[in-house]
């Protein structure tokens, strides 16, 4: 709605295509509900009046990330736990009483009007989950002291558990959470081996998890906007050479290089165009950087006019090009770390991989013969 004028009256469903299917995915209110995996062919049945339009993934985790970063200025712990949901750690920020509706007001300012906020504050997640809950749109509510009173009356959908495992408590007349708390620890463990201390843990306002705060990326990013729409891969291609100038040319990239490189571009009327090229040796020159990029942007076909090229250079390292040594062995343990630091680049954490070390041979009990050693980059 921010981007187009045309979808702002009227009702819009939003739709992702998987294969041959097109899935509902979101609707505005006014359309009412609607099931999981519900066709476009099912919902415009009963509302063929409604704009379609196809999920912006990409748009939505670029917003969503943005809303991360602000949180991060009033707390420097804050957990993604998805989009449209933070953890954000309180602990010696404010005091207890005036402090929390500070933060939280301050909170309500950093969202954008158009979203509705929601603020649940309590000791731990679940509860302030709950919290957020009963709290009114764009407003705050703080758990009660007695949290175990509080969280008996949820109904048990709220529960961060599977369909199934919610299916079979209804099945066994459990209805709210407190009516899980009523039962004992082994019963719970009898029915579900899985599940069932943590729901009775949760039943009880104790949640087990770990806070997981996340770690800040540093992006450096370079935008041009074309100024009319082209259709023609090369200007693309220029676009994106004349953004590597800019980006390594700025002071805080002096020195340092990059192994991971994100573009996307702004298609007229149509979702974000991303692409990532990511580079086994890391690069310090546009150059260097272009000559693979160059081969990604060969292939692709437009499907409409471009109106703007974004180009973010992620994880800036002072790793630079290294002398391989002579010797094999050496050059094989090179190169194993130097796949790691590509895989760490890919997935963005890094990745779990362990060697296995001798410990106590001898041992006649098996764990303690060998343990698992992470790898050192």
């Amino acid at each position: 709605m921010l981007r187009r004028v045309d979808i702002r009256k009227g009702s819009t469903v939003i739709i992702k295509t998987l294969g041959s299917r097109q899935v509902v995915v979101d609707c505005s209110p006014n359309l009412g509900r609607y099931s999981p995996g519900t066709t476009l062919q099912e919902f415009l049945s009963r509302s063929e009046t409604a704009h379609v339009i196809e999920a912006d993934d990409t748009t939505y985790r670029e917003q969503w990330n943005s809303l991360l970063d602000s949180f991060g200025q009033k707390s420097p712990l804050v957990e993604d736990a998805g989009i449209g949901m933070a953890y954000i750690d309180l602990q010696g920020i404010n005091p207890i009483d005036n402090g929390d509706a500070q933060f939280a007001a301050g909170l309500e300012r950093i969202i954008p009007v158009y979203l509705p906020s929601h603020i649940g504050i309590a000791e731990s997640k679940f509860v302030a989950y709950l919290a957020a809950l009963s709290a009114d749109r764009r407003g705050a509510f703080k758990a009660p002291l007695n949290h175990f009173q509080f969280v008996s009356g949820f109904p048990i959908n709220v529960l961060p558990v599977s369909a199934p495992v919610i299916q079979r408590l209804r099945s066994f007349g459990l209805h709210t959470l407190g009516s899980i708390s009523m039962l004992s620890l082994n019963v719970m463990q009898a029915q579900f081996p899985q599940d069932g201390k943590y729901v009775w843990n949760l039943a009880h306002g104790n949640d087990p998890t770990r806070f997981s705060p996340r770690h800040s990326e540093e992006i450096i990013t370079e935008t041009i906007t074309f100024p009319d729409p082209v259709t023609d891969v090369k200007a693309m291609i220029v676009g994106v050479e004349l953004l590597l100038h800019r980006a390594f040319a700025r002071p805080d990239l002096k020195g340092r290089s990059v192994r991971l490189i994100d573009l996307e571009a702004q298609i007229y009327r149509q979702p974000l165009w991303t692409t990532r090229c990511t580079f086994k040796d890391p690069v310090a020159a546009p150059d260097q950087a272009m000559s693979r990029i160059r081969t990604l942007l060969d292939s692709p076909k437009l499907s409409g006019p471009l109106e703007e090229i974004s180009l973010s250079l992620r994880w800036p390292t002072k790793e630079a090009a290294r002398q391989m040594s002579l010797l094999p062995d050496v050059r094989r343990k090179e190169q194993i770390v130097d796949m790691l630091r590509q895989l760490d680049t890919v997935l963005g954490d890094q990745a779990p991989i362990f060697y296995v070390k001798e410990i106590e041979p001898w041992s006649r009990i098996p764990e303690r013969r060998q343990v698992l050693v992470p790898v050192v980059r």
